[in-house]
């Protein structure tokens, strides 16, 4: 398991940590089209959400030598598609808000990229988290603890 450190701005970062994969051997995995479509259906919602997770896609596609489109609609699809060995989902919308669960089921495929990394953004409190998918972490500790 590697442990990134991942700095600066968030495209820098998941440009970083995508070279490091890229020179060790990883190819992104194949998008199919369904997925495609899914998660380009998505991405309005995703850039609302979290603009700064969009820049750190679009730095991990450059990095790995795969397109925006396809690392975005992977990991929008996760646990979508595919039930074995993946993730549970749901949404529920109450008329005001949606509320959103998941657990993380290791993505087995890909459990020689997982990482435990430390993460330290510009104007962001730092942290040490873990992921399956690249992106994003599972869970983790800040530090004010």
């Amino acid at each position: 398991m590697y442990h990134p450190r991942l700095k600066g701005d968030a495209y820098d970062a998941g440009k970083h940590y995508a070279e490091i994969l890229y020179k060790n051997g990883f190819q992104f995995p194949k998008v199919s089209e369904e997925k495609l479509k899914f998660g380009e259906s998505c991405k309005h919602i995703l850039t609302e959400f979290d603009p700064n997770i969009v820049k750190e896609i679009k730095g991990f596609a450059e990095g790995c030598h795969t397109s925006y489109e396809e690392v975005s609609s992977f990991l929008l699809s996760i646990g979508v598609f595919e039930l074995a060995g993946q993730c549970s989902i749901f949404s529920a919308f109450n008329g005001r808000e949606t509320i959103i669960g998941r657990n993380y089921d290791m993505l087995f495929n890909l459990k020689n990229f997982t990482e435990s990394s430390l993460v330290c953004f510009e104007g962001k409190n730092k942290y040490v988290g873990h992921s399956d998918c690249f992106i994003g972490k599972v869970d983790g500790i800040n530090q004010h603890g």
